[in-house]
């Protein structure tokens, strides 16, 4: 099919241009095409499966083992170029080759990186297989000589590809899964809240109202408090906002430990240390509380118009978003010495909503309709983008745990919001 590309058929060196560019387009378009729709029906849970396929490759393509390769064993219909105009026989040839298995495959890599686009979301399986439709664009363009001059090669070259797709495992290996939406419920959960044992609590939002919920992975049923929103999970302790304030308890059991009455929200729990948000007059102030003395200091305080975020604790260091209407912060406080500091500071992005555990620090970050999660080290060290959303979605509260980072996901076109776990 390749030889039916050039001014031999095609009658000129312009028509053969123009034949070029359609396979080309054809190529590509379908084979991004394919990569979508791979990234839309697949998920994260296929990563093992892609590692597999990987290293079955690189074990076929270095001749250890003799497999099978899903695929028509045919070549494009030669008719076509006699019936059917020049831009569009010349699209439907690069179709035919972009769509991968709709004809002769005689080595593993198409396959290895379709699984592997499966896995990954459909931005990434879009680009993957699109990459895939260029090269398929770059053999129709090159000339003879070059493809038959390669095709001499074809020992050294089964065996640079067998050492391809090996690194192609090894990536898949060492690269983090994708974003699991968790599958919580109707109506919106938000407020994402993971203890050290895996247990999950989160606010649940419907017709009915808020709800507080806790999940653990050893348990039944999960316990519901009604009226109850803003969790926190620390151990045994459970934090909520309520009617009334926020109230601690032993989660398992019901029994109320602590209260804090009046205009607070937004709790962090640590005990026997909590943190939260209190409006007073024309303030909004950070506290932080001993629930055994009862005893409370002020961390940060901003105007009414301004924000405080939802803090976390860890230990002794609490993390929180401050908000103005110049600026935004992640701000960093020892509740030993009561030393803050700033870890991200911007004033053209929204930073908020941060989350602490063990040292690591993430929060997200908002402009022209991109939601960022961030990540680093809180002593220090590089700033990394973990994942990114657009919209009309967009990242909201976080919380890191023994399974990942979780996320809130809120969908603003269908007004709902899903926790995701990112590991």
């Amino acid at each position: 099919m390749m030889e039916t590309i050039g001014p031999a058929v095609c009658g000129s060196k312009s028509r053969t241009a123009l034949a070029l560019t359609c396979f080309a387009i054809g190529a590509v378009g379908v084979a991004a095409a394919v990569g979508l729709a791979l990234g839309l029906i697949g998920s994260p849970a296929l990563l093992p499966l892609a590692i597999g396929v990987a290293i079955a490759g690189a074990l076929r393509e270095a001749g250890f083992v003799r497999l099978p390769l899903p695929q028509l064993r045919r070549q494009v219909p030669e008719r076509w170029h006699h019936e059917l105009p020049l831009p569009i026989w010349a699209a439907g040839y690069g179709a035919g080759l972009g769509a991968g298995l709709l004809t002769f495959q005689p080595v593993a890599t198409f396959i290895v990186v379709a699984v592997a686009a499966a896995a990954s979301g459909p931005t990434a399986a879009a680009l993957a297989l699109a990459a895939f439709g260029v090269g398929r664009a770059l053999a129709a363009a090159l000339p003879g000589r070059f493809i038959e001059r390669m095709a001499g090669l074809l020992v050294g070259m089964r065996r640079a590809n067998a050492l391809t797709l090996a690194l192609v495992a090894l990536v898949l290996v060492v690269a983090p899964a994708g974003a699991a939406p968790l599958d919580l419920g109707a109506g919106s959960q938000l407020d994402p809240a993971v203890g050290d044992d895996g247990a999950l609590a989160f606010s649940q939002r419907n017709d009915d109202g808020t709800t507080a919920v806790v999940i653990h992975p050893r348990s039944g049923a999960p316990i519901v408090i009604a009226g109850a929103s803003e969790p926190s999970l620390r151990d045994e302790y459970l934090a909520v906002r309520d009617a009334a304030g926020i109230v601690v308890t032993r989660w398992a059991t019901g029994e109320i430990v602590g209260r804090l009455d009046g205009a607070w929200s937004k709790p962090a729990l640590a005990w026997p240390f909590i943190v939260g948000v209190l409006d007073r007059g024309s303030r909004r102030r950070l506290v932080v509380v001993d629930l055994r003395t009862r005893k409370g200091r002020q961390i940060d305080v901003v105007n009414q118009g301004d924000d405080l975020g939802r803090p976390s604790i860890d230990r002794h260091y609490v993390v929180w978003h401050q908000a103005t209407r110049t600026a935004s912060r992640i701000r960093l406080a020892d509740i030993r010495t009561f030393r803050t500091s700033t870890i991200r500071r911007s004033r053209r992005v929204l930073v908020s909503n941060p989350s602490l555990r063990r040292g690591t620090v993430v929060w997200v970050e908002q402009s022209l309709g991109v939601s960022r999660l961030m990540q680093r080290r809180f002593s220090g060290g590089r700033i990394r983008a973990r994942r990114l959303v657009r919209s009309p979605r967009l990242y909201w509260t976080t919380a890191i745990g023994p399974g990942g980072v979780y996320v809130t996901t809120w969908n603003t076109a269908l007004g709902r919001a899903q926790i995701e776990r990112i590991r």
